[in-house]
């Protein structure tokens, strides 16, 4: 399986030399603003280097659906009837 990163024009970019050099001032720097670097080998994407986030609870995330939410069927179920058999 074959991943490709798309890196944006707005995130910077650092070879690994680079990187070591720098590691603490890089990393207060993505502490301070929040945002992602990549670290490059020999000009090839290799490490992307993003500020922690921790998990949100389900309730933090979907708590203001609460009651909006209808199933019309278990979702539980098979679907073997939706596919044909080859």
């Amino acid at each position: 399986m074959t991943t490709f990163m798309v890196i944006s024009r707005r995130m910077r970019t650092f070879a690994k030399g680079e990187f070591k050099a720098r590691m603490l001032e890089i990393m207060r720097e993505i502490e301070a603003t929040g945002e992602s670097v990549v670290v490059t080998d020999h000009g090839r994407p290799c490490v992307l280097v993003e500020p922690y986030a921790p998990k949100r609870d389900v309730r933090e995330v979907f708590g203001d659906m609460t009651g909006q939410l209808v199933l019309h069927q278990d979702p539980d179920l098979p679907t073997t009837g939706e596919w044909n058999d080859s």
